[in-house]
């Protein structure tokens, strides 16, 4: 996930930036490495959130016994990730 490659960069990074923002009067959220991260996990936690919708979803359809060709149009999951919430 981009969580891991941002700990190992700030762990990097951090040093400088914060030594440089001193210089210049800004703190580590200031800067665009901060931006870029935050915005990079809100993405990914929006898709996480429409995936997981997703599957709740199909849950409840699946409970109603709909096919599963019929939940994976309703729902954009794919015919194996239907199955396994099947069993």
């Amino acid at each position: 996930m981009w969580w891991e490659y941002h700990e190992k960069a700030e762990k990097l990074l951090k040093p400088l930036i914060e030594t440089e923002g001193k210089n210049m009067g800004l703190s580590l959220e200031d800067t665009s490495f901060a931006r870029y991260f935050r915005k990079g996990g809100f993405e990914e936690g929006k898709e996480e959130g429409v995936k997981e919708k997703a599957i709740e979803i199909a849950k409840n359809l699946l409970k109603m016994n709909l096919s599963i060709e019929a939940i994976c149009e309703a729902t954009g999951l794919t015919l194996e990730e239907v199955k396994e919430l099947n069993k």
